[in-house]
């Protein structure tokens, strides 16, 4: 079952065989029936690229407040699993996997907002089974937050900003898939008035860990080529590019991929979590390259790597 809003498009949905019911996260009063007629919840939904709109925060948090409320108000609440990020733990200082035990550093308001939203279901684990799960970048067939970047593979050049040595943690979305569906049906949950730091709290990524260079190579030979032009961007260029890119937003009230909130997060060096708790629910994903390569075979079979 999937929660959309009235008018929202389900054709993607709709092919998958999902059966639908109408309600809003903003909206208390629409979430009560839908969440009592399931075990488990899985809440993924938030607004993005936005983070200047002063509605970004209270979208974010107050949404994933009403949901876990909802989940609180049934005779047996379902199980909780709140999508948050690797952002609300913020980058790997030296390079250093991030583990659940870490303090969160945020560097970004999309990090931030993110942290209070895992904040906001924390406040009802008392009465609620609650989850929560930090995916690192996610990748795959559908993305388009990445089909940039396979693109750019695609007709041979790679870009980067910064060192080539700096890591990233990232997961295919269906490995991640597998991974809430282990979390939801044998996870730890947080414990209500613990002040340990990761309880009921998990990573999702692969266990590979790329360098931006490997990372590079791995996604020019998914998309058939051979040999690539490694293109380093400058610092001053990109924060010129996402301040532009922002300026353009706030000026049309549209979403932008690039800010100057995701450019603090590109500059601020390895993102990479260890996923030794993931690993004990028994969660196997398939190699990094070859889930590149059938991600680039996606786009291409539908032309997007042509656009």
């Amino acid at each position: 079952m999937a929660l959309v809003r009235p008018g929202s498009s389900r054709d993607e949905l709709s092919a998958l065989g999902a059966r639908f019911v109408e309600g809003d996260m903003m909206k208390p009063d629409s979430l009560r029936a839908p969440v009592a007629e399931v075990d488990r919840v899985f809440h993924l939904a938030g607004m993005l690229k936005v983070p200047w709109r002063p509605s970004f925060k209270t979208v974010n948090v107050e949404g994933a407040r009403n949901v876990a409320a909802a989940c609180a108000a049934v005779s047996s609440p379902p199980v909780l699993i709140v999508v948050s990020s690797l952002a609300a733990a913020g980058p790997s200082p030296d390079a250093q996997p991030r583990d659940e035990t870490c303090p969160a550093r945020p560097v970004s308001v999309y990090g931030q907002v993110k942290l209070d939203t895992e904040a906001a279901a924390h406040a009802f684990a008392d009465s609620v089974p609650v989850s929560i799960v930090r995916p690192s970048m996610v990748f795959g067939e559908g993305d388009r937050a990445m089909l940039p970047l396979f693109r750019q593979a695609a007709r041979g050049y790679a870009l980067r900003v910064g060192p080539g040595d700096r890591r990233i943690s990232l997961i295919h979305v269906a490995d991640l898939a597998q991974a809430l569906i282990a979390i939801a049906e044998r996870g730890q949950r947080v414990m209500c008035g613990s002040d340990e730091i990761g309880s009921g709290v998990y990573f999702a990524a692969s266990e590979e860990r790329p360098t931006w260079t490997e990372l590079s190579a791995l996604m020019v030979n998914a998309t058939g080529r051979t040999k690539s032009r490694v293109i380093v961007c400058p610092r001053a260029v990109l924060w010129c590019a996402a301040a532009a890119a922002e300026l353009y937003g706030r000026l049309s009230d549209r979403p932008v991929p690039l800010n100057l909130d995701k450019y603090r997060e590109i500059v601020a060096g390895s993102w990479t979590c260890a996923v030794n708790k993931l690993a004990e629910l028994t969660v196997e994903m398939e190699p990094v390259h070859g889930r590149l390569t059938s991600t680039a075979r996606w786009y291409r079979e539908r032309g997007w790597l042509d656009t």
